[in-house]
């Protein structure tokens, strides 16, 4: 056998252990220390050995020789490690060292050390100088609450709108000025849903484009209408952005909003121009076309355009690719030439052979058209407008000419002689406007000859109206423009005077220099008849107009009113005259209402629609009146508006009843309010004594001896009325917390089969009892968006019915299906073969709370009540049909947003 090794010296072993320990008697009295604890602590062994530990190395205040207490006693107790926070230390420094007390943090763990019976016998101490790391904490302390400063200036103080959220969405932050901008005070306001700060026609849309941002983690940016404090909508620029941790995971989201109210309205200005004019060259009798880039792809044609190519043009496509015909012909390599040289080309009755695509055959065109190149900011070639006319037309008359010249001669001839025998007075003039040329129909309907024929016609005209005439010819004459007189009369033959027009323009030698006039006179009497019916038929409506006991007014098809009747003196203390023009609006209506009633006018004159507004208008006695306006547009035969007839009709006493009629309903809102909180109070403050009531109960059966032989029946009694009570007090307090909660549960999608199958498993001893049987019908609609608590109410009510007044002589048989309603909504259908109802009967009083129809089963009469409230609230209705003795069927039909 080998010798046995000797045993190692383990006091010494513990002493050159390296690291900071101390080895305690269990009552913390120093033993031994480790050189490195000797060194670090700046005490020798012979300083520590055989003194208490908190004598040795005393800590700074008393509770932390508490915790050091703590520490060791624990370690007793149970045997077990023990780590203490981080203590602070204040050790003398040996004056070798420079002397002093210098600061240390230590952190120590406590080991137990057994004997071979398990029992305790010494402490181990492992003490770690976590000084550096503790001053390191405290800078990065500071350095985190500076930062926290700069990021709480970052997004508090500047004056930028910030919103954060959690990963899922959720508003967690909104900084001051976006409570500011919005009204919103401070607090618990950011459990406000901020959908409902945003304009109703835009929530739709921004919620979808949050969700998709969040679902996909990407950044967030959309327009939408924020409500500002002062219920203004106005238009804002919203961005977010996801915050991710190292492995890519979103940790949060961060966003500002910046208003672009003006830019907004300035876009939609530019818009509604860019679309007029796209609308303006769509009816230019000329076809323009733009490419874009060394390809040629379309960017812009007009209709014109695309008809002249047999509709085969589409936008982002090369014209090559679209019109092969045209490139062979050379224009695409004409094109190209423009665009490298950056220089316009014009071409003047240049044919071109285009496809037909109705008869796949090639037909010729003749085109005016201009190639002007389009340059970028920088001067650099972009694009090319094509600009033209197609003069097929006129070429191929051209080229008809010289066939037809002869036939121009001949009918040149027959139009001298019309002009002799036409019914219209023809006659030329000099610049001194003596008269050169005088026809044979002028003569021949005066009956005048033609010596002195310009004084004899002269005389011809109404002495009433040669003065006008004259002074008005004289200007024409003295401006060289062309001219058009008033209507005068002129004597005919038989010596009767019939209303006649002149019309009269100027005619230039070759050097465009005016040379003399050529006039045309003809006979306008039915014309000038009719006129004067029509001013007639326009002083009828004026008598009616004043006539009504309402204000009347017209406008003209811009929009500007000419006319208002009396009764707005009377209504408001202006005359009509101060009412008129583009201001008439701002004269009459309350400032409040103003800008709405200009904008709904100017969209109504603007697109030709109806007109109807509410406004107020002022009153002699400096007060305000509600009217009802309304305008309807008079149309031409080309439905072009010509006139717009208003009228303005008092609607003050009937807009005072709406008024109070909605104070009357927030009255009932809120006597409806107080009913709950008084419910949801009393049935509330009732649960503790009927508790109460119930464990004294239990307590006396317990403990109290009876010996009435009605005991058992007695307490049975009692202990069903208690539940009873309870029940009542548990149905009481739901009612109230389906309307609180109402507005704050998020619908989810539900699927109904399982979900259906766990409420049947909630009464399985009771169905299983009675031999329930459960057909269960969901194919067309196997999901539900709904509350999934307030769905559950419903289920089991209806259920839990079926089964409480099952018919005796036969099992439950309850069916539930669901399936798509007419109008697109969800309709559950509950149907079993119960007891029934006497609905004639009892029909008005089934959904009323507390009210039963049926005693031989225990109940609070609360439960179709709660059903009821619940479909009311989610926009559904509930109708029942009930044979007394064969059963009962209940349909919910809940609206289309219900349906998943």
């Amino acid at each position: 056998m080998h010798a046995s090794a000797p045993l190692p010296d383990y006091l010494l072993l513990f002493r050159h252990w390296p690291g900071n320990y101390l080895l305690l008697l269990p009552d913390a009295t120093v033993i031994d220390t480790t050189n490195a604890h000797a060194a670090a602590s700046y005490k020798s062994r012979e300083e520590v050995v055989g003194r208490p530990l908190l004598e040795v190395f005393p800590v700074t205040d008393a509770a932390e020789a508490a915790v050091l207490l703590a520490s060791l006693a624990w370690v007793r107790q149970n045997l077990a490690p023990h780590t203490l926070p981080v203590l602070r230390y204040h050790l003398e420094k040996p004056a070798a060292q420079g002397g002093g007390f210098e600061e240390m943090y230590w952190q120590a763990t406590h080991f137990p050390v057994l004997d071979e019976a398990g029992q305790l016998r010494y402490i181990l101490q492992k003490t770690d100088d976590v000084t550096a790391q503790h001053r390191l904490e405290h800078q990065n302390q500071a350095a985190l609450t500076e930062s926290q400063d700069l990021n709480r200036f970052l997004l508090e103080d500047l004056p930028v709108m910030i919103w954060l959220t959690q990963p899922d969405g959720l508003a967690t932050y909104r900084n001051p000025q976006w409570r500011r901008y919005t009204g919103r005070s401070e607090g618990p306001d950011n459990a406000v849903d901020w959908i409902e700060d945003l304009h109703p026609d835009d929530r739709q849309r921004v919620a979808q484009a949050w969700q998709q941002a969040v679902a996909a983690g990407a950044t967030y940016e959309v327009e939408y209408r924020l409500r500002r404090y002062d219920g203004q909508y106005r238009w804002q620029l919203v961005r977010g952005v996801p915050r991710r941790n190292a492995a890519g995971e979103i940790l949060a989201w961060a966003g500002t909003a910046t208003e672009i109210h003006d830019q907004k309205l300035a876009q939609h200005k530019t818009e509604a121009r860019d679309e007029q004019l796209r609308q303006i060259l769509g009816q230019v009798p000329a076809f323009i076309a733009t490419v874009n880039g060394p390809e040629h792809r379309f960017t812009f044609f007009t209709p014109s355009y695309n008809e002249l190519m047999g509709g085969r043009v589409q936008l982002g496509l090369p014209a090559a690719e679209l019109l092969p015909e045209v490139a062979q012909q050379g224009f695409v390599e004409l094109l190209e030439t423009v665009y490298r040289s950056n220089t316009p080309y014009i071409g003047l009755e240049t044919p071109i052979h285009l496809l037909n695509p109705a008869t796949g055959t090639l037909q010729e065109h003749y085109l005016d058209f201009v190639y002007q190149p389009l340059s970028n900011a920088q001067g650099q070639p972009d694009g090319i407008m094509a600009f033209g006319v197609e003069v097929t037309k006129q070429v191929r008359a051209r080229q008809q000419a010289e066939a037809l010249q002869l036939e121009m001669q001949r009918r040149d001839e027959q139009l001298r002689i019309l002009a002799a025998t036409v019914p219209v007075f023809i006659s030329t003039l000099d610049l001194a406007g003596a008269v050169t040329y005088i026809n044979d129909s002028a003569f021949e309907y005066t009956g005048e000859s033609r010596s002195g024929a310009a004084a004899g016609l002269w005389n011809a005209i109404h002495p009433d109206d040669v003065e006008a005439l004259t002074t008005s010819h004289a200007l024409a004459l003295a401006s060289l423009r062309p001219w058009q007189s008033p209507p005068f009369r002129f004597r005919r033959h038989d010596g009767q005077y019939r209303w006649f027009l002149t019309r009269q323009q100027p005619y230039y030698d070759a050097d465009g220099q005016v040379v003399g006039f050529s006039a045309a006179t003809v006979e306008i009497h039915e014309q000038q008849e009719l006129q004067a019916q029509l001013q007639q038929s326009e002083a009828h409506f004026r008598f009616l107009a004043e006539s009504v006991p309402q204000i009347i007014w017209t406008a003209t098809a811009d929009g500007q009113v000419d006319y208002f009747n009396e009764r707005v003196l009377e209504a408001t203390g202006l005359r009509p005259d101060q009412c008129l023009g583009s201001s008439a609006w701002g004269a009459l209506i309350h400032p409040e209402d103003q800008l709405r009633t200009f904008a709904v006018w100017e969209q109504a004159y603007s697109s030709g629609q109806r007109y109807e507004i509410e406004y107020r208008f002022i009153t002699p006695a400096d007060g305000y009146r509600w009217y009802l306006g309304r305008a309807e547009p008079l149309r031409n035969e080309a439905g072009e508006v010509v006139r717009w007839f208003g009228s303005c009709t008092d609607i003050h006493d009937v807009k005072q009843a709406q008024q109070q009629l909605l104070l009357q309903n927030a009255q009932l809102t809120q006597t409806t309010q107080a009913l709950d909180n008084f419910v949801y109070t009393a049935s509330h403050d009732l649960k503790q004594p009927v508790n109460n009531m119930a464990g004294i109960f239990q307590e006396l059966i317990r403990t109290a001896q009876f010996h009435d032989p009605e005991t058992e029946l007695l307490t049975g009694m009692f202990e069903r009325a208690l539940q009873q009570i309870h029940s009542t007090i548990q149905d009481l307090t739901d009612v109230v917390q389906v309307q609180r909660h109402h507005q704050h549960l998020q619908t989810e999608p539900v699927e109904l089969r399982p979900f259906m199958q766990e409420v049947i498993g909630s009464m399985q001893s009771e169905a299983d009892r009675l031999g329930a049987l459960f057909e269960l019908d969901f194919d067309q609609v196997p999901t539900l968006l709904f509350v999934r608590p307030n769905l559950q109410s419903i289920l089991y009510n209806l259920l839990s019915n079926s089964l409480k007044y099952a018919h005796p002589e036969r099992p439950p048989r309850v069916r539930v299906s669901a399936r798509t309603a007419p109008n697109s909504g969800t309709l559950l259908v509950f149907e079993d073969n119960g007891l029934g109802l006497d609905l004639p009967r009892y029909g008005p009083e089934l959904f009323q709370l507390f009210r039963r129809f049926h005693d031989h089963v225990p109940g609070s009469g609360m439960g179709l009540y709660l059903v009821q409230r619940i479909v009311q609230q989610a926009g559904g209705k509930i109708e029942v049909s009930s044979t007394p003795g064969f059963g009962t069927t209940f349909r919910i039909l809940l609206p289309a947003n219900e349906h998943a």
